[in-house]
């Protein structure tokens, strides 16, 4: 089921521009790089909007439109679900784009084995530090796990999708998705109280998920 994206939508963005500098049709200046950092480590809604417009230039379609429609014509396989409608609207109320959480866990597979363009960089965007809902706050989850991720947060939806690689005692490393999505039919009266109660039984799923995988495959 394709469930509200909410800020989760956001290295879906980065991908869809990704795709135009490896053609040659956008540039990858530092400048950009900063406003891509802010997008995916900050959440920022204007440099969303900014590259949402850079991919408009791009054809005749809206930038939305321009969105899905690269990222479906390049993998129709992956991006099953997803439907980019809007902009982030001004407040951030953005609940029209959507995504099903096979969408997210088929781009985390493909993005962990460099099957996209500028993976490396987009990996290295996932794991800037902030305050995500899979491993901050999840206490079971070993210190030291790896972690790519994505958060995003309305009055109606809150989530995280995510990469965890976790240490295993025998050296190795064991990546896995996770991907908590929890989406309410009205807006929150109290948006605070909703996200942060939300956010922890995202937590709470992330450290049963880890706990399994502990045991599975004898991780620290």
């Amino acid at each position: 089921m394709a469930y509200q994206s909410a800020s989760m939508i956001k290295p879906f963005v980065a991908l869809a521009f990704f795709y135009k500098v490896q053609e040659g049709e956008l540039e990858y200046s530092a400048f950009q790089r900063r406003r891509m950092e802010a997008m995916i480590q900050y959440s920022n809604n204007h440099a969303t909007n900014y590259f949402i417009e850079l991919l408009n230039r791009t054809s005749g379609r809206s930038g939305p439109a321009e969105v899905e429609h690269t990222l479906k014509l390049r993998h129709p396989g992956l991006f099953r679900h997803t439907q980019v409608l809007e902009n982030i609207p001004k407040g951030g109320r953005s609940y029209r784009n959507r995504a099903s959480a096979l969408d997210y866990s088929r781009f985390l597979q493909a993005l962990w084995y460099n099957q996209l363009p500028y993976s490396a960089e987009l990996k290295r965007l996932m794991s800037l530090p902030n305050r995500d809902r899979i491993y901050t706050g999840a206490t079971a989850v070993s210190r030291g796990t790896w972690v790519f991720d994505k958060t995003g947060t309305t009055a109606r939806l809150c989530g995280d999708m995510g990469i965890l690689v976790a240490q295993g005692r025998d050296g190795r490393r064991y990546p896995y998705t996770f991907i908590g999505i929890i989406e309410k039919a009205q807006p929150a009266s109290n948006y605070t109280s909703w996200k942060n109660a939300r956010g922890n039984i995202i937590r709470e799923v992330s450290s049963l998920v880890y706990t399994h995988m502990q045991q599975m495959h004898d991780l620290v």
